[in-house]
């Protein structure tokens, strides 16, 4: 078959063939020369330095370390807690049942040893609401600090109250808040008041911290 079939092309019947083969033959030419230029174009090195940053090693040597040292980063530790040993003159009390006109100037001595952060042994003697001698020995547990003050309870035995167990050793227990302030700090005590043997009141005791 002709490459173009149209009548009168009869003279040109070998000259299509002849240029279609040209054709052919450079666009081989032309395909085989370009994967020629491809294969000898040089491959892009892996190793040419970029501005990247490239990581270090974590055993390499370096001037200046990256991050503190495990040792030096810890915080250095609070030093160790030292008994405290605190001394008192007694009590000023505020008696809820005015009536009674009972004693309000507790003059007595006490100490407090405070033996770790929360918990405080104390013992003494004071002249109580009823202008008689008592005397005391408590423990008190005080978890929460709040800056200078602490929050806690106080448990222990009392005597010298007529109406309680005849004057004798009673046990006792009451909220107690303390407030420190460098060697000078204050209590402060409510006593709940229990029907038909003790009146309630509030008692404040000023301390000084003497060790």
């Amino acid at each position: 078959m002709d490459a173009y079939p149209v009548p009168g092309a009869a003279k040109y019947r070998l000259f299509p063939r002849k240029l279609l083969m040209v054709f052919a033959l450079g666009a081989s030419l032309w395909a085989v020369a370009a994967r020629a230029d491809d294969s000898t174009l040089p491959d892009t090195p892996t190793n040419t330095p970029t501005n990247t940053p490239i990581a270090m090693p974590i055993d390499a040597p370096i001037d200046a370390p990256i991050e503190a040292p495990a040792d030096s980063a810890k915080a250095t530790p609070a030093p160790a807690f030292s008994p405290q040993v605190w001394l008192n003159a007694g009590f000023f009390s505020y008696h809820f049942n005015h009536a009674a006109h009972y004693n309000a100037a507790n003059w007595g001595i006490g100490a407090d040893v405070r033996v770790s952060e929360d918990f405080t042994l104390s013992v003494g003697e004071y002249r109580n609401s009823m202008r008689d001698h008592s005397t005391y020995a408590t423990v008190t547990w005080q978890p929460l600090h709040l800056g200078p003050v602490r929050f806690g309870a106080t448990a222990g035995a009392v005597r010298g109250y007529p109406d309680v167990n005849h004057g004798g050793w009673s046990p006792m227990a009451a909220p107690v808040i303390s407030i420190e302030y460098g060697r000078v700090g204050a209590n402060l005590i409510y006593v709940p008041t229990m029907r038909g043997k003790v009146d309630g009141c509030i008692s404040l005791q000023i301390k000084i911290r003497v060790w």
